[in-house]
């Protein structure tokens, strides 16, 4: 019982130190490039032609751009920079709570923090970091969030009218979210459906049951918003655009796709302290009398969960790396990052299960050992990048003073502005092989040339006649 009140303890101040890290950055966070172009689209357009300009002209994910046009809407230009952020971790943190409750039938404060441990690894586990202060990107976490949610939903799905509910509220916003998740969300629940009717001996209950139906029937609509996403015309225009290169025959797509996956397990190693904390973490609630809701080995589980991985860059991550080359890889490093921690949380859960008989010395240690090693990380974390973002938001909040006063003044010359700090963050990956160092923000820095793309977005923005470009070093 002692160890047990002392887990929570440490459990729940990593938690707090979390929720700190984060804030901090949100506090400092400046909008990008492509949020000033939202900014000024929103402003200029109702709803209505918002959504059918990005259909046409952008991307397909019409819940996504809905999204963004509600969240852009409710802030302004002075608060979105933290308050996207802040709203995608609350609804965030609110769904993988629900998604432990679920499993759990339960929630106390342990299933909170449990919940809570989870949203923060994937987090700052994701390669994107950065991402999560983008405010275009930002609710990239709850849309994961989300679709793990109705994966446990129709895992659990009993076909009460709450249920029901719950599946028709959830299954059309994520059908027309992203194509990135269909195929994930397709290859889980087939895989267990599969799982299922292997271990059932009453084939005809098997499908008879309210869980297959309705998974079955989520899938075809999942496919259904899929075709609708991937066929946007504004898929085609871009796809036109410079910045995403085709891969021109076959030996060149094998190469960018051996690349890319290289480069995700290379990044991968540099956030193994993180996957293995989770491991211990869920490790040491399995040994807490936490039963194994499901009724398997650990070389089933993990068979299953590398047959979910072939199946997930079968279907998405290989035709990305085809038609965008590296770029595309980037959009699924969160759904990778997110089944690879589910596997490891489901892992941890089941040995934890399974030994819960053993020495609790032995299964103390290396929690308490991982706890300490995350709240060190994160205190050097809030240490160093502190001062880092507060120069930088200085950095931007004065040009943005010079832009607007030149407007003021009526200035018709080149406004010529001083380069933003950088906003790197401590890590190790930029000491070997690559040369890009780790950063806390998208900084998209406007160049010298004033019809540039970043350029043209603040410009655009603020509604200025006159061309801005960067100080010559």
């Amino acid at each position: 019982m002692k160890f047990k009140s002392l887990f929570l303890t440490i459990l729940t101040m990593t938690n707090v130190m979390f929720v700190i890290y984060y804030m901090i950055l949100a506090v400092f966070n400046c909008p990008s490039q492509d949020d000033w172009l939202f900014l000024r689209a929103i402003e200029n357009n109702d709803m209505y032609s918002f959504l059918e300009h990005v259909y046409l002209h952008q991307s397909g994910r019409m819940t996504g751009y809905f999204r963004h046009y509600i969240t852009f809407s409710l802030f302004s230009v002075d608060s979105l920079a933290w308050g996207i952020p802040l709203l995608s971790y609350v609804f965030s943190a609110i769904t993988s709570v629900l998604c432990v409750k679920r499993i759990r039938k339960k929630l106390g404060f342990r299933e909170i923090n449990l919940a809570l441990i989870f949203l923060n690894i994937l987090i700052i586990c994701n390669f994107e970091f950065c991402a999560f202060y983008w405010c275009c990107a930002s609710m990239s976490i709850f849309s994961a969030m989300l679709f793990l949610y109705l994966f446990v939903l129709l895992l659990t799905f009993k076909g009460t009218f709450w249920d029901i509910a719950q599946l028709l509220i959830v299954l059309p916003l994520m059908a027309f979210s992203s194509e990135f998740y269909t195929p994930l969300f397709a290859g889980f629940m087939l895989i267990v459906l599969f799982y299922k009717w292997k271990n059932t001996d009453n084939k005809e209950l098997f499908y008879g049951a309210p869980s297959t139906k309705w998974t079955f029937l989520s899938i075809i609509v999942l496919f259904i918003g899929f075709l609708f996403i991937v066929t946007a015309p504004g898929n085609y225009e871009r796809a036109a655009e410079s910045m995403y290169v085709k891969a021109s025959s076959v030996s060149s797509f094998l190469h960018t796709f051996a690349n890319n996956i290289l480069l995700y397990f290379y990044l991968f190693a540099f956030k193994i302290h993180y996957w293995i904390s989770l491991f211990f973490i869920m490790l040491f609630f399995g040994a807490s009398q936490w039963r194994f809701p499901i009724n398997c080995s650990c070389k089933s589980l993990i068979i299953y969960s590398a047959l979910l991985y072939v199946i997930l860059i079968a279907l998405a991550v290989m035709p990305m790396a085809y038609l965008m080359s590296s770029f595309g890889f980037q959009r699924f490093y969160l759904p990778c990052i997110m089944v690879g921690l589910v596997f490891i949380a489901l892992l941890g859960w089941k040995v934890g299960s399974d030994s819960a008989e053993k020495n609790n010395i032995i299964l103390n240690t290396p929690v308490f050992v991982s706890l300490f090693l995350i709240l060190s990380c994160l205190c050097l974390h809030i240490y160093i990048d502190t001062p880092t973002v507060k120069k930088y938001a200085a950095d931007h909040k004065n040009r943005t003073n010079t832009i607007l006063k030149a407007k003021e003044n009526s200035n018709t010359d080149t406004l010529y502005l001083s380069p933003l700090s950088d906003v790197n963050t401590i890590g190790l990956k930029w000491l070997f092989i690559r040369s890009n160092k780790p950063v806390l923000y998208y900084k998209d820095e406007i160049t010298e040339n004033p019809l540039d793309y970043a350029n043209q977005c603040i410009a655009s923005y603020y509604n200025i006649e006159f061309p801005i470009a960067i100080k010559k070093q």
